[in-house]
């Protein structure tokens, strides 16, 4: 949940339910001057990005449908300044990279060799001594 919501003065947003909403969830509700988009400059400035994005998609010949999905995408993993740690809203949302088209450009992360992949299964008993080492962390 958000800590503070800004919004216009729309029914939907002034009606007694939502109010209650807000108050029940936490929310501090701070509505913008009537009639004035620019009082909420981020959303204004989301939306402009928006649709200069869906316009610049649509112009390679693809269905809305299919812009929107790219838009969305490009959006969600691009790192971001308002997002905690500058990350991108789904790292922030998942607590991992989502992985993109562009990753397999990457070479693979090397992994360690496992013994459980060659039969080399080791199995401890109850009172067994065994050696550990701890980095720290």
């Amino acid at each position: 949940m958000p800590e503070t919501l800004v919004s216009d003065n729309g029914t939907q947003f002034t009606s007694s339910e939502f109010q209650q909403f807000c108050s029940d969830s936490g929310i501090d509700h701070v509505t913008t001057a009537p009639f004035h988009p620019q009082s909420n400059g981020q959303a204004e400035r989301f939306v402009n990005t928006f649709k200069r994005a869906l316009k610049n998609i649509q112009e390679g010949k693809v269905g809305v449908g299919e812009a929107l999905d790219d838009f969305l995408l490009t959006y969600r993993t691009t790192t971001n300044r308002q997002v905690d740690e500058g990350k991108s809203p789904s790292e922030a949302m998942f607590g991992r990279r989502i992985k993109t088209s562009l990753d397999l450009l990457r070479p693979p992360p090397e992994r360690p060799p496992s013994d459980e992949k060659e039969g080399n299964r080791r199995s401890f008993s109850a009172h067994d001594a065994v050696y550990a080492t701890w980095n720290g962390v």
